[in-house]
């Protein structure tokens, strides 16, 4: 049974501050001498620890590859200005063009 325990406390670390509580999955990374010298003197120069720093990593590339859609990053500022049309109504048929296309690229 304790075996059991600790097999599943080593998947999941637990971490408590200020009576709050969240739990953060482990993963395990093999880096060659190079990437892990780099990660070092990163980390060492950012201030922050070298988990932080790959976490931030990861979010980072994460963020690229399935990151916000074009329409989501600008939701705020579409439709945020009216006019009778002219240029600025083709701009905006332009941009809905724009956003269609985005969303088939995605899907496909």
């Amino acid at each position: 049974m304790r075996d059991k325990h600790l097999a599943a406390a080593a998947k999941h670390c637990i971490t408590f501050s200020d009576n709050l509580s969240y739990t953060l999955l482990m993963k395990s990374v093999r880096l060659d001498v190079e990437l892990e010298k780099q990660l070092e003197r990163a980390a060492e120069i950012t201030g922050i620890s070298e988990s932080e720093f790959i976490r931030e990593a990861i979010r980072r590339q994460a963020d690229q590859v399935v990151g916000d859609t074009l329409e989501a990053r600008v939701a705020d500022v579409i439709g945020t200005m009216r006019s009778e049309g002219g240029r600025a109504r083709r701009a905006h048929d332009r941009f809905q063009e724009t956003l269609k296309k985005e969303r088939q690229r995605r899907r496909s």
